[in-house]
């Protein structure tokens, strides 16, 4: 067993040194946020909103985050076939395989 494995979920990426500190605190900000609201909505823009970093620094910690597993983004379509949006999934701890999955179909 890694000492990591040992963690409370919420502070693993705490403890993941490959991660920046932006990253680190960005995660747990969504933690805190899905504690607060289970159904809340996350989108670059509206944690950008939360933090004096702009979109684009939040959009680079996002898909930090993607890379090492915390996260997986998946888009929604329309009916049409649109894309309507983003759905995010939390892991608290990180998925191994193939963390980054941007191109999967799910429905809204």
């Amino acid at each position: 067993m890694r000492q990591n494995d040992k963690l409370p979920m919420d502070e693993h990426h705490l403890q993941n040194k490959t991660l920046s500190l932006k990253a680190k605190g960005l995660f747990s900000l969504m933690l805190d946020k899905m504690k607060e609201v289970p159904d809340w909505n996350f989108t670059i823009r509206n944690l950008a909103e939360l933090n004096k970093d702009g979109i684009e620094a939040v959009g680079n910690a996002v898909r930090e985050l993607e890379q090492a597993g915390y996260v997986e983004r998946h888009r929604t379509y329309s009916p049409e076939g649109h894309i309507s949006g983003v759905r995010y999934i939390l892991h608290r701890i990180p998925l191994t395989e193939n963390p980054v999955q941007d191109n999967h179909k799910t429905e809204k």
